[in-house]
């Protein structure tokens, strides 16, 4: 529960901090000025219930007896992972991982590192944010989040599909994958160019777009803290994200799974998905938004009626 309510208290601190720097007002700098300095940090909560455990993993399978070191790939963001102002990791990768660890009975600590090659040669035990055939002699285990392009709307309200977004005002940043996914189907949408996602989601307030088009998870992000704007639903291929573990490292690869699956039973994993992705649905086929078309190349005319 310690771990829980810490959880709640980081996302909230951080998510006004992301916000305030986009719109130029003031934020939070540290969970104690935003909750008082008697909240537990996940890392102090974490580090208690630890205390309490045996290891559930031999020394054999880590790098460091007693200790789980976790990489954070430099490239991934919010709301996967950060590193604040202090110098603390925040975000759904972060928890998790201190989830699984307190599962193991280890305690933990975080690396940054450029990919999992990256990471294994600095004695990583695990690496975050994994896709299958990302890197070769690396275990993917589970699937704890997914990657796509999400729809978000102002004022939406029941399904919406291609046609409904079809000439309509869509806030995008050029030259994001976003751009280059709605430039490539049909039916066409109006791009309304945004400098960043922050914009991309001011000008969906503002009434100058009619929906947004970004990382499905960075926008539930956004959204939750603006009112009237809703998830509408994902467009383009969905990627699965595991953890990535040493090919060789049997024993750790199934603890890590084991341990993943125990937060998914007990429901913690599911508190930490909706913290930070503000009750997004998990992504896949059922989510996509239906109507779009690849368009056909110049060399390859539509056949007349």
């Amino acid at each position: 529960m310690k771990l829980r309510i810490a959880i709640c208290a980081a996302v909230a601190a951080l998510a006004c901090a992301v916000l305030a720097a986009a719109s130029g007002l003031p934020f939070v700098s540290s969970l104690e000025h935003a909750f008082g300095s008697d909240e537990e940090s996940v890392a102090e909560a974490t580090s208690s219930a630890q205390a309490k455990m045996e290891p559930k993993v031999s020394a054999s399978a880590l790098h460091e007896e007693g200790t789980l070191t976790v990489g954070i790939k430099l490239d991934v963001q919010l709301p996967m992972s950060t590193v604040d102002d202090s110098g603390s990791f925040q975000g759904l990768d972060i928890d998790l991982a201190a989830d699984i660890a307190e599962h193991l009975g280890l305690k933990i600590r975080f690396m940054s590192v450029e990919d999992a090659a990256d990471g294994f040669s600095q004695g990583c035990d695990i690496v975050m944010d994994m896709t299958d055939g990302e890197e070769d002699g690396i275990t993917i285990v589970g699937t704890y989040a997914e990657s796509a392009l999400g729809v978000f709307g102002r004022n939406v309200d029941g399904t919406v599909t291609a046609d409904d977004m079809s000439g309509r005002r869509v806030a995008v940043q050029m030259g994001s994958e976003a751009h280059s996914e709605l430039s490539r189907v049909t039916p066409s949408v109006t791009f309304a160019y945004a400098t960043n996602l922050n914009d991309c989601f001011h000008m969906l307030e503002a009434g100058e777009a009619d929906y947004a088009v970004c990382s499905a998870y960075q926008g539930a992000l956004l959204s939750r803290y603006i009112q009237k704007i809703s998830y509408c639903g994902t467009i383009g291929d969905i990627s699965k994200i595991g953890i990535g573990v040493e090919a060789a490292n049997t024993e750790l690869a199934t603890a890590v799974g084991d341990a993943e699956a125990e937060a998914e039973q007990d429901g913690t994993y599911e508190l930490i998905r909706d913290k930070w992705l503000d009750g997004l649905p998990h992504l896949d086929g059922t989510t996509a938004i239906s109507g779009f078309a690849a368009k056909q190349s110049s060399s390859a005319p539509a056949d007349a009626a």
